[in-house]
């Protein structure tokens, strides 16, 4: 990896290819656990109906895509402590939930900080969006 670190991945494929796609499954297994037990909950809503599934799945990605911006313009502010073992004391998933939550709370006495939270939800042009999905 670029920052010297290890990535031990097994597979009868070329390595360069096993290891873009090992990279895009993180991705898929970090937005799961945040979509579970480190921010949303979803699997406590007991919901089986698959058109109902899909309509929260949506809401709950852009949800997570708002956290996660909201967490890098908090980090761009105010840089996040790095532990000893070199990762950050919490994900950026995480700030940009606990920003947005409590400026949800304190909305009536300090709007400005809902209104930057809120700037960080954009819209994107649908090639653009397109584009970063392939």
């Amino acid at each position: 990896m670029s920052n010297g670190d290890l990535l031990i991945v097994a597979t009868p494929e070329s390595a360069e290819d096993s290891i873009k796609i090992y990279g895009i499954r993180w991705e898929i297994e970090t937005l799961f656990g945040c979509l579970k037990g480190r921010g949303f909950h979803f699997e406590e809503t007991h919901i089986t109906d698959r058109d109902r599934i899909k309509k929260i799945f949506v809401l709950l990605a852009i949800a997570f895509s708002w956290a996660h911006k909201t967490g890098e313009w908090q980090h761009e502010v105010k840089p996040m402590k790095v532990k000893k073992h070199g990762r950050p004391s919490v994900s950026l998933f995480r700030r940009g939930l606990d920003c947005i939550v409590d400026s949800i709370l304190k909305v009536t006495y300090r709007p400005n900080l809902f209104k930057n939270c809120l700037d960080n939800l954009r819209i994107y042009e649908p090639m653009q969006l397109i584009g970063a999905v392939l």
